[in-house]
């Protein structure tokens, strides 16, 4: 069996992950793909959204799925690895838009704790932001 990531390696890791009471499902992974998920710190349920899914489609371009994002609203996304690698550069493009004094904070090696004084305002902003995003690249895929 080939590694659902790179498709080349045979697997020689398989990780099965149980979804919210919905079955399980399990990645085959080569040793060096396999290598870079064992790497991750064990999981809590609520963060299993950063585990692979399969047989599901990119949402945004129609690939293969290989992992999937939840967001707070309850929606959950699934996306393959360069729609995700997309995703993040264009979150983190956003983020230093809009939040440019957490960026002053980072070059002047000041305290960014007035920034996050509110972890909730700050992950609603990054929960809504996500959403902006994937509406974003869903756009920009169907104009190419």
């Amino acid at each position: 069996m080939l590694c659902a990531k790179c498709k080349e390696n045979e697997a020689t890791f398989h990780l099965t992950t149980i979804l919210h009471g919905r079955g399980e499902e399990t990645i085959h992974l080569c040793k060096n793909c396999g290598t870079e998920m064992t790497s991750l710190p064990a999981a809590a349920p609520s963060t299993l959204e950063i585990f692979p899914v399969i047989a599901r489609k990119c949402e945004i371009c129609g690939k293969e799925a290989f992992s999937a994002k939840m967001f707070a609203s309850g929606d959950t996304i699934y996306w393959c690895f360069d729609c995700a690698a997309e995703h993040r550069r264009t979150l983190a493009g956003l983020f230093m838009c809009e939040h440019s004094e957490f960026m002053e904070c980072v070059k002047t090696r000041s305290s960014p704790l007035p920034f996050i004084s509110d972890p909730g305002q700050l992950l609603a902003w990054l929960d809504e932001a996500a959403q902006r995003v994937v509406q974003m690249l869903k756009e920009r895929r169907a104009r190419e």
